[in-house]
């Protein structure tokens, strides 16, 4: 972790770091990830399931990182081939000499596990 600071990226620069195709406003504000249930203002999610595809119409998340074939119009999707490898650590800039673009394994987070079924649902 950061020790509490906020690290904050733009959605265009978080897809173009995680090798997403970003569908929505290029400059909405993340500043962390969490689950697609537990996901607020500002916060990126993921669906790596389509089984709970549904969620993506409930969160409150101001992003989703899904597969290629998924539509929102609701919110900002990043498009990636593996959303869930999409959350691995970024490489670090000591390694590779170059500041590298925030992605959400860069971003405060709690431990994103992938979503469960609600009470309701199960």
């Amino acid at each position: 972790m950061d020790g509490g600071k906020r690290v904050q990226s733009h959605s265009k620069k978080l897809a173009a770091g995680i090798e997403a195709e970003l569908s929505g406003d290029p400059n909405i504000t993340i500043h962390s990830a969490s689950t697609l249930e537990d996901a607020g203002p500002g916060q990126v999610s993921f669906l790596s399931n389509p089984k709970y595809v549904k969620q993506i119409e409930t969160t409150n998340a101001t992003a989703v990182i899904v597969a290629p074939g998924i539509a929102s119009d609701r919110v900002a999707l990043l498009k990636a081939k593996d959303p869930l490898l999409r959350l691995r650590p970024a490489p670090s800039s000591s390694c590779t000499g170059t500041a590298s673009t925030p992605t959400p394994a860069s971003i405060p987070r709690p431990t994103l596990i992938p979503p469960q079924p609600s009470a309701r649902e199960r």
